[in-house]
């Protein structure tokens, strides 16, 4: 019927205005994150770049942009994803953690010189991070003893983040026998007396360690995450919406 036809007219112009905004949206994000993402990857800055551009002059002009980069355009795409997902995982457990995104990666970099994975450290810092909680919740635990032993004040540690909590705690052990910390370090968490050859018998300190991590470009800077992020989160999304239409 005439009716039903001017419906389905009006439908398919609805789409198609709404595919517009979308690639307009993602267009205004792509250039943004290019941007943010100047100091990260080049790869996914000229990605980030080819597609800021070319989406916001509408979906044909997006493809003929991108399909002419060719095999550069994968690689930068690939190179992009596996990025933004490293992104993603970077500030996602830095909120997890209650810590920085620059302490965090640092630390992850000065642990892996001595064999730990970054899901290692995730896990010991975690455990320290549950056990500061059980005392601040709580006050029990099996940290209060070695708060205890320590001769600490553990209310100077309630609510800093578990990477200041095991450099405070390595510290105040710097004179104690292998065998106390390693005491101490085990009720602290599990695995934590793998952190001691990185706290006591490296040439270099925690600290000095983490800050070699930055100097070698192995931090990416909370913008460059957020930019990653951003991007990716709203090409995704914008993919399932123009999927659905």
């Amino acid at each position: 019927s005439a009716k039903q036809f001017e419906a389905d007219v009006n439908k398919a112009a609805s789409s198609a205005d709404n595919f517009a905004n979308e690639i307009e949206e993602v267009g205004k994000s792509a250039e943004q994150s290019a941007t943010g993402m100047k100091q990260g990857s080049t790869a996914a800055f000229e990605l980030g770049n080819v597609m800021g551009v070319s989406l916001k002059a509408g979906a044909a002009a997006a493809v003929t942009a991108i399909l002419a980069v060719g095999a550069a355009s994968a690689t930068a795409f690939v190179s992009f994803k596996n990025e933004a997902k490293r992104a993603a995982e970077i500030l996602n457990t830095a909120f997890r953690l209650n810590v920085n995104t620059d302490d965090l990666q640092a630390f992850q970099f000065a642990a892996g010189r001595i064999g730990l994975s970054v899901d290692n450290v995730n896990d010991i810092l975690k455990d320290v991070n549950d056990r500061m909680g059980d005392i601040a919740i709580n006050g029990g635990g099996e940290m209060v003893d070695v708060f205890k032993t320590l001769n600490l004040d553990v209310a100077e540690f309630i609510g800093k983040d578990p990477i200041s909590v095991v450099k405070g705690i390595s510290e105040a052990l710097k004179t104690a026998s292998a065998q106390q910390k390693t005491q101490v370090f085990e009720a602290m968490g599990n695995d934590l007396s793998f952190l001691m050859p990185l706290l006591y018998e490296m040439d270099t300190s925690l600290s000095d360690a983490m800050q070699t991590a930055r100097d070698l470009g192995a931090v990416i800077s909370n913008v460059d995450l957020n930019a990653y992020y951003e991007f990716n989160s709203q090409l995704d999304e914008a993919s399932t919406k123009i999927g659905n239409m």
